[in-house]
């Protein structure tokens, strides 16, 4: 640890490398990291088997102008496990959370909280090659005031970012980036998740994936109220670009959601048996566009408008259905337009 009283800065440096049978490189599970004023705290961590950076059950806190770096590598195991712990970022303080796996995940905050508030940043950026890129499975990822969150997941054959049973709530005039990449699973996956946003946030969804589902939205809820921003982007060259088979789209107030589905093989946005809900103000816009599949596909689904509510959907295919409500049902009520 040292200190300069002329400069009023902090800096702190961890470094673990493990190549023995311990589990743990850097092991934060129940402790807590404070970083503050103009302050730099870099945690690194690295293993064969098991985890590189624990913070399990542990807290790390960056605030004013502070710096956090947390750095987990791991063959085997989990990059950085935040599985049960919290990570808060606010001020003017940046947290980067950076995990690699091979075979695991590359940043697990399954359990875990990540709140960002203030004027702060949080980047989390997960890789693994069979693994998950980031699990946020049953986590939250919460961002208000000015705060930027920003979610990186990349893998070849696994999930990109898991918010499967996970949450990820903005306001305020919070702003949360959420990109998922995979070659052979899902970009995004938030099948049973869900998404609120409000105030005057945004929260941009993006999924791609060469043989999966861009974007699986399957039984999850996406919520969109305020002033609020959502926007969902798949892509995929055979699977669903945005699948909401069996999920929720719900825009009220003067919320605005925007799901664009692209695919070569499949489906642009399926619909199939979701439920797209748009009342008050809200605006909802569905595009989906395929070369050898549907378009749009809400064959056994259904599309409600009320209130002053507005649902755009369009659907292109060049050798298939652009819009297919082949079993479905579209409502238009109130002074809804459809």
């Amino acid at each position: 640890f040292f200190s300069s009283r002329r400069r009023h800065t902090r800096y702190i440096s961890v470094t673990g490398v493990q190549t023995c049978a311990l589990p743990i490189c850097v092991d934060n599970g129940n402790g807590t990291i404070n970083t503050g004023g103009n302050g730099s705290a870099n945690i690194s961590g690295n293993t064969t088997n098991g985890t590189g950076v624990d913070n399990g059950n542990g807290t790390i806190n960056t605030t004013d102008n502070g710096t956090v770096n947390v750095s987990g590598n791991s063959t085997n195991g989990t990059g950085v496990d935040n599985g049960n712990g919290t990570i808060n970022t606010d001020g003017n303080g940046s947290t980067n959370i950076s995990g690699n796996s091979t075979e695991g995940p590359g940043v697990d905050n399954g359990n875990g909280t990540i709140n960002t508030g203030g004027n702060g940043s949080t980047n989390v950026s997960g890789n693994s090659t069979n693994g998950t890129g980031v699990d946020n499975g049953d986590g939250t990822i919460n961002t208000d005031g000015n705060g930027s969150t920003n979610v990186s997941g990349n893998t070849t054959n696994g999930t990109g970012v898991d918010n499967g049973n996970g949450t990820i709530n903005t306001d305020g005039n919070g702003s949360t980036i959420v990109s998922g990449n995979s070659t052979n699973g899902t970009g995004v996956d938030n099948g049973n998740g869900t998404i609120n946003t409000g105030g005057n946030g945004s929260t941009n969804v993006s999924g791609n994936t060469t043989n999966g589902t861009g974007v699986d939205n399957g039984n999850g809820t996406i919520n969109t109220g305020g002033n609020g921003s959502t926007n969902v982007s798949g892509n995929t060259t055979d699977g669903a670009g945005v699948d909401n088979g069996n999920g929720t789209i719900n825009t009220g107030g003067n919320g605005s959601a925007n799901i664009s589905g692209n695919t070569t093989n499949g489906t642009g946005v399926d619909n199939g048996n979701g439920t797209i809900n748009t009342t008050d103000n809200g605006t909802v816009n569905v595009s989906g566009n395929s070369a050898n599949g549907t378009g749009v596909d809400n064959g056994n689904g259904t599309i409600n408008t009320d209130g002053n509510g507005s649902t755009n959907v369009s659907g292109n295919s060049t050798n298939a259905t652009g819009v297919d409500n082949g079993n479905g049902t579209i409502n238009t009520g109130g002074n809804g337009s459809t």
